[in-house]
């Protein structure tokens, strides 16, 4: 069974704008039989000004209790494209990924206006982890536009976490087939934030709920046999969401597709009527 989440990670102003819809609290009410046809009366400029609060929201949290890698305050302009990758450090889910080619993810991030948020921590027994951790940190501090773009948030918690739905990108990059669900990118759909992932975990739980996302991911699916490939995918994607988020009208269908998609595999309510069903089950 897919974990959920509660929908105290959803951020306010979104959470009251599902409520106004009618869909109510998408975590935990059962969703209308005709939600989403509910998602599509939210007009565009509405959607982005909503998200926009989200991300001062962020930003300015960041400014004012967070420090970086160098212990400065974190700063992030309200008009940059902000992308997430923050989770456990641990080798599948490969937080090196995104920094095989420091040089070309540098010129992503110049050419789109983009800063990374990396925040997480490795198991306190994972020395090798905490290793690479220390090389990605080199690493960006040896280029001088990824040292300027890529924040590392110390202190990583779950007061953080609770900020993040300003962000206008998750990451989600394990190895296929090792991730049991996952609940970061869980927390991003919910909050109108785009998803770039492998087709792993809960993640892939939408290819069986509807056949017809097997041809079409409602979300920008990194693919790549192995890491370099995954990566160059990775990198492809991320300009290409650049282009989703240039066209205000195209942002506003992807984040309604993503939505239409994942809101009843993220749901609370559907997680506890499976768990409980596989217990009457077993006991039957």
């Amino acid at each position: 069974v897919t974990n959920a989440i509660a929908n105290r990670w959803i951020y306010p102003e979104i959470l009251s704008t599902y409520r106004l819809l009618g869909i109510g609290d998408p975590i935990i009410d059962l969703l209308p039989p005709d939600y989403n046809d509910k998602l599509n009366l939210l007009k565009t400029a509405h959607f982005q000004e909503i998200k926009q609060h989200a991300k001062e929201y962020l930003c300015s949290y960041l400014l004012s209790d967070r420090q970086d890698q160098y212990g400065n305050p974190v700063l992030i302009p309200e008009d940059a494209r902000i992308i997430l990758w923050t989770r456990r450090f641990t080798s599948y889910k490969r937080p090196v990924l995104l920094f095989s080619d420091p040089d070309h993810l540098a010129g992503i991030l110049e050419k789109n206006n983009m800063h990374i948020i990396l925040s997480g921590k490795a198991h306190q027994k994972d020395d090798d982890m905490k290793l690479l951790l220390q090389h990605i940190l080199r690493v960006v501090d040896e280029n001088k536009i990824l040292k300027k773009r890529v924040h590392f948030v110390v202190n990583y918690n779950w007061q953080l976490a609770r900020y993040f739905g300003g962000a206008d990108i998750i990451l989600n990059t394990p190895i296929p087939g090792w991730e049991a669900c996952g609940t970061s990118w869980e927390k991003a759909i919910a909050n109108w934030t785009l998803l770039c992932s492998t087709r792993d975990g809960g993640v892939a739980d939408v290819f069986f709920a509807d056949k017809k996302y097997k041809t079409n991911p409602p979300f920008f699916e990194i693919t790549g046999i192995n890491d370099e490939r995954a990566a160059q995918s990775l990198y492809n994607n991320l300009n290409s969401i650049a282009k989703t988020l240039d066209d205000q009208h195209q942002w506003r269908k992807t984040v309604i597709k993503q939505l239409n998609a994942f809101l009843p595999i993220i749901s609370g309510t559907r997680m506890m009527i499976e768990y409980l069903s596989l217990r009457f089950e077993k006991e039957g």
